[in-house]
């Protein structure tokens, strides 16, 4: 699995202290996802107690994400 990051998602990863791994795994096993517009899908996964919601759509390759943003609930 390929991920890229917009500028905004990678400065939302650094700037929430969020590990890149926990994106890759949000996005390969999440617990639960839903559609939130043409083409994006919110992946949603629990580390601890706290809720990884990131925000993605697919690229033009096989396996190829585009992250957009990522946050904690």
């Amino acid at each position: 699995m390929k991920l890229r990051f917009t500028y905004h998602a990678q400065s939302q990863l650094f700037s929430r202290n969020i590990p890149a791994y926990y994106v890759a795994d949000t996005i390969r096993s999440p617990e639960s996802r839903s559609q939130v517009a043409v083409g994006a899908t919110v992946y949603r996964r629990s580390f601890n107690t706290r809720i990884l919601e990131v925000v993605c759509i697919k690229g033009k390759f096989k396996n190829e994400y585009i992250v957009l943003t990522m946050y904690y609930l």
